[in-house]
């Protein structure tokens, strides 16, 4: 069985990581190991990261609007040593959305899958 959510979680997550990551080296000038530590990566992830090395999942989902804000919001927070709350109900259900208007496959979605959420119009 697959939540509807898992599916948008596993490319939000690392899509926000990312952005975060590039946020965190361009603007902040931190150091690779600073942004491992602070994303809970390797810094040899950070390093593809900057780079632009990540799968199509994370090439798919690092533009859309919910992980911009999310990834800003991230990166500003760490940079100011505040705690942030990364992933709250309402981003991952405008990440799916915004995903789902952008092509993403909805397969697994209906195969066996659980609305978690009464405004979810996932089918």
């Amino acid at each position: 069985m697959i939540f509807p959510c898992e599916v948008t979680l596993k490319r939000f997550v690392p899509a926000v990581k990312a952005r975060t990551a590039r946020i965190l080296s361009e603007k902040y000038g931190f150091s690779q190991m600073e942004i491992a530590g602070a994303l809970g990566l390797t810094q040899a992830a950070v390093s593809k990261y900057l780079a632009g090395k990540y799968g199509a999942d994370v090439k798919g989902a690092i533009s859309l609007p919910s992980v911009i804000e999310a990834a800003r919001v991230a990166a500003d927070g760490i940079a100011d040593r505040k705690p942030i709350d990364l992933v709250s109900s309402s981003t991952v259900c405008t990440c799916c959305r915004e995903l789902r208007a952008g092509g993403m496959d909805e397969a697994p979605l209906r195969q066996g899958s659980i609305r978690l959420n009464a405004d979810c119009d996932v089918k």
